[in-house]
């Protein structure tokens, strides 16, 4: 079983960080790594050819593990935004048909996605639950009676960024294979945390990105994109992309070819030796922790703090469709969402107030002590 790992961050002492869903801390072992490759930057002598692709093949490398699909179906990018405008460039449109995206998606991929379906004359349906008992069981039958033989692309989360409201990613997948429908997913909220396996829900393409649950540096992502990618369209051209990149001697013998699969789709300069030595430390430790015993420690740790939700009415939903890393507070009416904000000041509470909800989420450095404070700071205000 997995213990608690707070020792391997650099996190205040005397706080309560419960936001790891804005943005992940820094492991020590990325931060040492920064410095390191600071510090060489200082000789660029000392920099190797090869240097300039070694940390991003172990990137998509140990990614790969991570997600369960090849290293060559991996490409690096600089943010989601960036990722999903690759894909649905290379999205083609069903004539009269139309994408689906959930109610109050993430605004990168809600943007895209728009734009897409004006662009292709496609109709887009926001997907949300009905009013009802089950929020959760409401939510995935309403996506899943949407998709259709009209159905071109599903755009959505993998885990709701706002509350962390789970979805049966099998079942929409396997329902968007049988009607020939493109199935996109945005990972941020999952990818690191929780296992995601992209050919048991027959994904397409997976969007991340690392500064969250993979506790990567911001301004680098990651992307899976499947086969039907490989003759596609990049949004630049990158020389790290093309077959002989790899041979500083022959750069101007202009080759038209890409390396294979997602790699077209890589930004420009993605050694950006700094940041990619931070993300091979954070992915190395995820991959040695590995996602499925994270989400059990999770789970573990709260579960005196879903039984006060229970026993306070601020449960949102059932067990099968509640994440243990990420969830929100249903407060009753009566309660004020600033008092209880006030009150997570008072005790050094780190949230995050999304839409009328406070979302909560845990990892790996949370304790005990951390949920007891917790309950406490909500007690006053109930």
């Amino acid at each position: 079983m997995l213990l608690c790992q707070k020792d391997k961050f650099s996190l205040h002492p005397d706080i309560h960080y419960f936001n790891n869903a804005r943005k992940g801390p820094l492991l020590k072992s990325s931060e040492a790594a920064a410095v390191r490759s600071l510090i060489q930057q200082r000789n660029p002598s000392d920099l190797p050819n090869s240097g300039f692709f070694e940390e991003m093949d172990m990137v998509k490398n140990i990614f790969g593990q991570l997600v369960n699909c090849d290293a060559k179906n991996v490409a690096v990018i600089p943010a989601v935004s960036y990722g999903f405008s690759s894909v649905l460039n290379n999205t083609p449109a069903k004539r009269n048909g139309h994408a689906i995206t959930l109610k109050d998606e993430f605004p990168s991929g809600y943007l895209s996605l728009e734009k897409w379906c004006k662009a292709h004359d496609n109709e887009l349906k926001v997907i949300g639950p009905h009013h009802s008992n089950d929020i959760g069981e409401s939510w995935n039958n309403n996506i899943l009676e949407s998709i259709n033989q009209n159905t071109s692309v599903v755009l959505m989360c993998s885990v709701h960024w706002m509350n962390g409201l789970k979805y049966d990613l099998k079942a929409i997948g396997e329902k968007c294979k049988k009607v020939g429908a493109r199935f996109y997913l945005d990972g941020t909220q999952s990818v690191g945390v929780m296992p995601i396996d992209v050919k048991q829900y027959n994904v397409d393409a997976l969007v991340c990105g690392t500064y969250k649950w993979m506790f990567g540096p911001y301004s680098v992502g990651l992307s899976f994109m499947s086969d039907v990618f490989n003759d596609g369209q990049p949004l630049e051209e990158s020389w790290m992309n093309r077959v002989n990149a790899k041979d500083f001697t022959s750069l101007t013998s202009y080759n038209s070819n890409y390396f294979k699969g997602a790699s077209r789709y890589s930004v420009g300069e993605t050694s950006n030796f700094i940041l990619m030595s931070m993300l091979v430390e954070s992915l190395k430790q995820i991959l040695e922790w590995k996602p499925e015993n994270i989400q059990s420690y999770c789970k573990e740790l709260i579960l005196p703090f879903k039984q006060f939700m229970q026993e306070n009415d601020l449960a949102t939903w059932s067990e099968a469709y509640f994440s243990n890393h990420l969830f929100s507070l249903n407060l009753p009416d009566h309660i004020s969402i600033d008092a209880l904000k006030e009150s997570f000041t008072a005790n050094k509470i780190y949230a995050s107030q999304r839409g009328t909800g406070i979302r909560l989420s845990v990892n790996v450095f949370n304790e005990s002590d951390n949920i007891d404070v917790l309950i406490k700071s909500i007690m006053k205000v109930l």
